[in-house]
């Protein structure tokens, strides 16, 4: 009786593994290759423009992406050089509505969230949540237009008060560099 039962609690050890094996991780939709493009180690020059939220300015900024969970996700940290501003962008695809969402986190506490199309060369994100400049809220939309090459890309961010009139926010000129630095 007592191999009676080792035989079938191996057996149904063996055929629990099995069933496990069988079930393998969905695979990325085909169209977060796409995400790719801003896969790497990148550095930014940024130039605010002036408005309501303040005086015009410059900055460096350094960021990173990689793809996480299986290729399902693209991760972008970006940390400002000479301040501890860091934000951290989480950008997924979603096959019904053709087009990625994604949601950022700000090193002040702040979060955006908004989705993103492609269209040919042009990455064009909508914010569906407003962000606090100078004390007032902002709708935000952003165009990132990558070289051919993908070496390069140029972003263009616009805010609005009211959704209707669009304000120049930043530009911003983007180089990836190979390697990425060692940590």
């Amino acid at each position: 009786m007592q191999r009676l039962s080792l035989l079938l609690s191996v057996l149904v050890i063996c055929f629990v593994t099995s069933m496990q094996a069988q079930t393998l991780a969905p695979k990325p939709d085909p169209d977060l290759q796409k995400l790719h493009v801003f896969v790497g180690h990148w550095t930014g020059e940024v130039e605010f423009k002036p408005g309501p939220w303040g005086p015009g300015s410059k900055a460096v900024i350094e960021e990173t992406g990689h793809m996480i969970l299986g290729g399902h996700f693209l991760q972008v940290q970006d940390t400002w050089k000479g301040s501890s501003q860091q934000s951290l962008w989480i950008i997924g695809y979603d096959p019904a509505n053709k087009n990625y969402s994604t949601t950022a986190y700000f090193g002040g506490g702040d979060t955006l969230s908004g989705t993103i199309t492609c269209d040919g060369n042009v990455w064009s994100y909508t914010s569906t949540k407003k962000i606090s400049l100078g004390g007032k809220q902002y709708s935000m939309r952003l165009a990132l237009t990558p070289a051919p090459d993908r070496m390069n890309r140029l972003d263009k961010i616009e805010v609005s008060p009211d959704d209707k009139t669009w304000l120049p926010f930043d530009e911003e000129k983007w180089t990836k560099v190979k390697p990425a630095p060692k940590k």
